[in-house]
């Protein structure tokens, strides 16, 4: 039935299907470009470098940096310039905004937790389709009842998992907000997480979060604009416990 639905382009080659096949090579050299410091290099210098400076400076081997680089502009990620027989490399209009650390869209921190704790857990999806269960005990160690002490079993990881829920507020949390009239409720409860967009809304807001709250306001907390309080959970039952107290 499948064939019934494929041009005979796709007949003769399999290009889609390929394309799928090998999608896991196009994330991991996104993935690595982000953990290297690919974009952020690029975004500080202000012009086109050779392969051979970006590898000076990000200490890495030239031959590697230089295969990575054609990649990502295989990918259109990058753009490249051949300049008296030197390639020079440059970031186009998207790494600069959604790839480099230090834009406000960056989705960097999501790219990390992507590449560091999601794809090792995907690599035993057999195993968890087999299983019927999670594969956190087998990817990276002790196993735990609860999902958030799993996800927060390390202050890194702690700020690993909460950089990759902001970079997702970043780009889907205005659309999350207004789609909606909230203007009658007074009070917005942000359930586990610890960046809201209040800057429109009269009202207070809370943020119920197992995180420690003074590792919170260190590291990740941004102003608000409205009364807000943090509250410490011990765990998942207590946070969605008091999640209903403030309904």
């Amino acid at each position: 039935m499948m064939s019934e639905h494929l041009s005979q382009s796709e007949l003769d080659y399999p290009f889609r299907l390929l394309e799928y096949i090998n999608g896991f090579r196009v994330s991991k050299v996104i993935f690595s470009a982000s953990e290297l410091g690919v974009f952020d290099l690029l975004l500080r210098s202000q012009e086109a470098l050779s392969a051979q400076r970006v590898a000076q400076e990000l200490g890495t081997s030239m031959d590697g940096m230089e295969r990575l680089l054609d990649a990502l502009v295989g990918i259109e990620i990058l753009e490249v310039e051949v300049t008296n027989g030197t390639a020079l490399y440059s970031s186009s209009d998207v790494a600069n905004l959604y790839l480099a650390k230090g834009s406000s869209k960056s989705l960097h921190d999501m790219i990390i937790y992507q590449s560091q704790t999601i794809y090792p857990l995907w690599s035993h999806l057999g195993d968890a389709i087999r299983e019927g269960k999670s594969q956190y005990e087998k990817t990276f160690g002790p196993p735990s009842g609860d999902v958030f002490q799993t996800i927060y079993r390390s202050e890194e990881e702690m700020l690993k998992f909460m950089g990759l829920m902001n970079s997702s507020w970043v780009i889907d949390g205005h659309d999350v907000v207004t789609a909606f009239n909230l203007s009658s409720f007074q009070t917005i409860v942000d359930l586990g997480g610890e960046k809201l967009l209040t800057q429109s809304w009269s009202c207070r807001a809370a943020i119920l979060q197992v995180l420690d709250v003074s590792l919170l306001q260190t590291h990740l907390m941004e102003p608000c604009n409205c009364p807000l309080v943090v509250i410490r959970c011990d765990g998942a039952e207590q946070l969605l416990e008091l999640a209903g107290c403030w309904t």
